[in-house]
């Protein structure tokens, strides 16, 4: 499992949050805490990237409960994270899970769909 590292400011302090499958620890000087699965908010998507005409898709959501959110352009549902990939548009989107005040964020892209690039220099054909 990849080690994910991300700094984030909380009352003006700036913390080292380390992610290892599901143990989070924030890092303060020589010190840390490690957060118990009750305060720890997490989801992801099965890709970072998809394309309009994909499969929509839903996340693995670790603590349930919160809402799901983001900017304009992607059709997110508020309570499952599930993507209307359909109904969005293309782009780069930080979808935010919220629960209990605490958020976490992934970043999400979509790019549009495209033809296949080719044709045939006739239309009739024998078989």
């Amino acid at each position: 499992m990849e080690l994910n590292t991300r700094e984030i400011q909380l009352n003006n302090r700036t913390y080292i949050l380390l992610r290892k499958a599901f143990l989070v620890l924030f890092f303060v000087a020589n010190n840390f805490v490690t957060f118990s699965q009750s305060n720890f908010v997490y989801f992801n998507y099965s890709q970072n990237t998809y394309c309009t005409s994909s499969i929509n898709p839903t996340p693995i959501i670790f603590t349930p409960g919160g809402v799901f959110s983001s900017t304009t352009g992607i059709s997110i549902n508020p309570s499952t994270g599930f993507i209307d990939l359909g109904a969005s548009s293309p782009g780069t989107y930080i979808v935010t899970y919220t629960l209990s005040g605490i958020s976490f964020s992934n970043k999400v892209t979509l790019s549009a769909a495209t033809g296949a690039g080719f044709s045939f220099a006739s239309t009739i054909f024998c078989t």
